[in-house]
């Protein structure tokens, strides 16, 4: 039995190569190449390889004086950029760098009465965005903002999103969600969410403002419960599960504290009576947020008293204490006026070593 002919390796086939020398003519990429004829790209570097292949450097159009020469003509003669790359004959993005090559500033299309009417027509119509834009002689950036303002809705292709996507954009729709919320789920487009929703004929809730609320509403009750029972933003924190960040900007949006019992304010002002501190009110209320308390206490004119914090000697004071007994005889009296600390200080110092036995 004959063997069965060799397979012919794709970097040997004649018509591979013929394909390669004339795509490379062209200025394509290799990975272009490699899409177009289905090889690998090492397969295509072999190609180059082994037959001597160079790439032709491409021609780019802001490159060519001649070109953007025309172009500052055009943007004197007062043409959109739009409509200068339809005389020239280039793609939108060439004309973006020969006026950037050229340093040319093209004048924009004045929206006007009729432009607006008419996208209103073609949106009417089906028409896809960059399809309108085409015919208005408009780019896609000012004909999404004209479509912003005056609430007209163009159709987006959902060419492209897998059938599996399309089912779950579709289910989430049905469940209430949003476009932005199945957006952020399926990661495509709003726009497009909006499209495969209008094909297949699902309504969709409408987006709302801002972002998403951090906690929920029970959780929001729940932490304004907790407040007005003079819990800590850490205590309350730690007990609903929500950060502390969170806790006290829920606290600062809604003020719990602003109106607080009347009951509650009457006992906190009887406490308080006799120029107590605010560590011995909240002692005897057994409340720890004392910032809730100094609050509802300056609302509602109740004083507290700052305490004196305690005095201490410095080294240099300890050493002119202990310096002067030695110079001469001098009381503890004497010794604090002239250092000026109580005597209470100065007496403890000199028994501390032995001054005063």
């Amino acid at each position: 039995m004959p063997a069965p002919p060799k397979r012919r390796r794709v970097v040997d086939n004649p018509d591979n190569i013929a394909r390669v020398r004339k795509l490379l003519r062209q200025g394509e990429t290799t990975a272009h190449i490699a899409n177009e004829l289905g090889i690998s790209t090492a397969s295509v570097y072999e190609i180059q390889k082994r037959n001597n292949l160079k790439k032709t450097p491409k021609k780019y159009p802001e490159q060519n004086p001649k070109i953007v020469t025309q172009a500052r003509k055009l943007a004197k003669q007062g043409y959109s950029q739009l409509q200068a790359a339809q005389k020239l004959g280039l793609s939108d993005m060439d004309m973006v760098r020969v006026s950037a090559a050229g340093e040319i500033r093209f004048p924009p299309k004045p929206i006007t009465a009729e432009i607006i009417e008419q996208a209103k027509q073609l949106a009417g119509n089906g028409v896809y965005l960059t399809q309108a834009a085409r015919q208005l002689g408009l780019t896609t950036h000012a004909l999404g903002k004209l479509e912003k303002e005056h609430g007209i809705a163009f159709a987006r292709s959902t060419r492209g999103v897998p059938a599996h996507v399309k089912e779950e954009v579709i289910a989430l729709a049905k469940r209430g969600h949003t476009s932005t919320q199945i957006s952020q789920e399926t990661g495509i487009s709003a726009p497009r969410v909006r499209a495969i929703a209008a094909e297949a004929g699902v309504p969709l809730l409408p987006a709302t403002m801002g972002a998403p609320p951090r906690i929920t509403q029970t959780q929001t009750e729940q932490i304004l419960k907790l407040a007005l029972q003079f819990h800590t933003v850490r205590e309350i924190s730690e007990q609903t599960g929500v950060t502390r960040s969170t806790v006290q900007r829920t606290l600062d949006r809604h003020d719990p504290y602003a109106n607080p019992p009347k009951e509650f304010v009457d006992k906190l002002r009887k406490t308080a009576h006799g120029g107590k501190t605010l560590t011995e009110v909240s002692q005897a209320l057994g409340i720890r947020n004392r910032k809730a308390l100094q609050r509802i206490a300056d609302d509602n004119d109740i004083w507290l008293t700052t305490p004196r914090p305690k005095q201490k000697l410095t080294r240099q004071q300890k050493k002119q204490i202990g310096d002067l007994p030695k110079q001469k005889w001098i009381s503890a009296a004497e010794i604090a006026r002239q250092i000026r600390v109580p005597v209470k200080l100065v007496e403890g110092e000199l028994y501390q070593h032995g001054e005063g036995a």
